[in-house]
């Protein structure tokens, strides 16, 4: 009987709760707060940008559709815009932070301010010095007077290598514009502007930093992994072999500065791949470094400014639309450049020189060029300057296999799925 009675009065409280659950999810899903007032907005990003203490770390508007918004209406001398008609139901601001420095002190005085705060804790991916710090990685703001919209700050933070790094965020929403993936930036200036009557910071220049959030998606290199590959096989550590590490990373950062200029998306690419994926470093008995791009991304003036920045062309194997394949040259070390192209039944190709000036085409599950994008990653000694193709980077790809080799003999002028994938001999 005293159970049956303790029962009763659980489904009676359960019942109380899920009313009371109900009443909420209704009041949040009315057409009143589901489809902000675009004044709100306004008014969210005032009351914030009035309270935070920017001698804490300067906080700026960095999400992509209110920047391309302020973007188009100062070119066209709109005077409200950016804010006043927005409709985000999640605004994105950034901060630099400071993996010793907590950012404590401002979410006390937001939250003294009618915001609530919530954020998450993420183990930063390097030691400083001897030590390894766990650091504030995503902040999300709402203030309590509107709930909506609420506010995403991204605290990116220094990596060794000279860059800006976020983390991933664990938490899904469609409404999120960084934090799906870690992401990696070229460190940028900031620049004081006032967007709708409320002043605030920006990405300097604007535009170039809203080009690279489309390619910054960042992938870290598996440490756990390359410590076991190198304690089974310990590195080579003579002097000629760091001799080839130094120079193959100034090549790459060479080759990079030109391939910028011109505009021509790249991936690092067969050896110099599985350098980055097997050991996070490049191979030390390799004698080259490997590119990778779409054909469509080709650009005549290579060669010129290649030879222009000191690095002379030493051989040009098949044709712009069939197997294609540059090489260049600076000192002991060669640049290979390989063009990946479609073929007329929808599969992608790449050239391959069999030696003898004799080519191949070999084909690489890569998705289709228009679709793909470039992931970041950094090398020690190097800037986050390597890029890769989405299905590069997995391990179930040919080029990441291991001891695998198959030989390519497909005929120069042929198109054709007959040869087996391309991988390396460890």
């Amino acid at each position: 009987m005293k159970r049956w009675t303790l029962l009763q009065i659980a489904l009676i409280l359960s019942s109380v709760f899920m009313l009371i659950q109900l009443v909420i999810w209704t009041k949040f899903s009315s057409k009143e707060i589901g489809e902000p007032n675009p004044s709100r907005v306004k008014d969210v990003i005032k009351a914030l940008m009035n309270v935070w203490d920017h001698d804490k770390g300067k906080l700026f508007l960095m999400d992509p559709d209110i920047l391309t918004e302020y973007a188009e209406d100062k070119m066209e001398g709109q005077a409200c815009g950016s804010f006043c008609q927005s409709q985000k139901r999640l605004v994105t601001f950034g901060v630099i932070g400071d993996v010793k420095k907590s950012l404590r002190p401002v979410f006390h005085r937001l939250r003294s301010y009618n915001f609530a705060v919530v954020d998450s804790i993420d183990e930063f991916p390097e030691f400083v010095g001897d030590t390894s710090f766990h650091v504030t990685s995503h902040v999300f703001l709402q203030n309590m007077k509107y709930p909506e919209p609420s506010v995403h700050i991204l605290v990116l933070y220094e990596r060794a290598a000279g860059f800006l790094w976020h983390s991933k965020i664990q938490v899904a929403s469609s409404d999120l514009s960084f934090g799906y993936e870690a992401g990696s930036y070229k460190k940028f200036d900031l620049e004081h502007t006032v967007i709708d009557g409320i002043s605030l910071y920006i990405p300097k220049p604007v535009e170039k930093f809203l080009d690279s959030v489309p390619q910054s998606r960042y992938i870290e290199c598996d440490q756990k992994r390359a410590d076991n590959f190198l304690k089974a096989h310990p590195p080579d550590v003579s002097s000629k072999a760091k001799y080839f590490q130094r120079k193959a990373r100034q090549l790459i950062a060479q080759g990079k500065e030109v391939l910028n200029k011109l505009g021509m998306r790249f991936w690092i690419s067969s050896g110099t791949l599985l350098g980055w994926y097997r050991q996070c470093d490049i191979i030390t008995h390799a004698q080259d470094v490997d590119f990778g791009m779409w054909i469509k991304d080709y650009n005549s003036q290579l060669i010129h400014e290649m030879e222009k920045a000191g690095l002379p062309l030493k051989h040009v194997f098949g044709r712009i639309n069939d197997t294609f394949e540059l090489s260049f040259q600076a000192g002991d070390v060669k640049l290979d450049i390989f063009f990946f192209l479609t073929g007329s039944n929808g599969n992608n190709f790449v050239g391959r020189s069999l030696g003898k000036r004799k080519t191949c085409n070999q084909p690489i599950s890569l998705p289709a060029d228009d679709e793909s994008r470039v992931c970041i990653r950094d090398l020690p000694g190097l800037q986050n300057v390597l890029n890769v193709s989405p299905e590069l980077e997995s391990p179930e790809h040919s080029c990441c296999r291991e001891r695998k080799r198959k030989t390519c003999n497909q005929p120069t002028k042929q198109f054709g799925p007959k040869t087996g994938n391309f991988s390396f001999e460890l």
